[in-house]
């Protein structure tokens, strides 16, 4: 992308994963189920599996400057993060760091690493890359990610982006009508403004 530098480090979250929703549910129940689903920590163990099977983050509030100023990371550093939407690990880049591995039980946070790394690595200046990702609401985003960025996904991610909703719409869609709104954070963030508004709180 000009005026934007690609990153050279190594990013480990396209290497080869088992990416289905059944995998997330079978990584889900492994590692959060720990009591019978009678009890009512297994009922919220279970709650939480729930919610958790779709996507969840699509971007992230943490600040990276603390992140990187903490770890001090450097040229040739590796480490190894929760991928979740991607906004924290893909700015860890900027330090250079030899490699940063990016690991979620969840298969939606994945797939939209990979995508956001695609648009880092193959859209042609910062324009389109805001548009697509930051603004995520033109029109013709679908059109942007078939001409930058669909050739360039593993196949189980560019499956997951062709897919269909229960309306047919492809999930790349979302692109154009502000991911961010969507996922459990974003319908959470919705409800309490909705909320805040009815109490009369700004």
């Amino acid at each position: 992308m000009s005026n934007t530098p690609k990153p050279t480090s190594s990013f480990s979250s396209d290497a080869p994963a088992d990416t289905t929703a059944e995998a997330t549910e079978q990584r889900l129940r492994k590692a959060v189920h720990q009591y019978k689903p009678w009890t009512r920590a297994g009922l919220l163990e279970r709650m939480f599996t729930a919610a958790f099977k779709g996507l969840v983050y699509p971007q992230i509030w943490e600040d990276p400057d603390v992140d990187l100023a903490v770890l001090e990371l450097k040229p040739g550093s590796r480490m190894i993060a929760i991928g979740s939407g991607g906004c924290n690990v893909l700015s860890y880049l900027t330090a250079d760091p030899a490699e940063v591995i990016a690991v979620d039980l969840n298969h939606h946070h994945v797939h939209l690493i990979r995508l956001k790394l695609a648009g880092l690595r193959h859209m042609p200046n910062y324009q389109c890359f805001f548009r697509f990702f930051v603004a995520a609401v033109d029109k013709d985003n679908p059109a942007l990610y078939r001409r930058y960025l669909r050739a360039h996904l593993a196949e189980d991610t560019r499956g997951y982006w062709d897919s269909r909703d229960w309306l047919m719409r492809r999930r790349v869609e979302l692109f154009k009508r502000n991911i961010y709104r969507y996922g459990l954070l974003g319908r959470f963030i919705a409800i309490s403004h909705f909320g805040a508004r009815l109490l009369g709180v700004r």
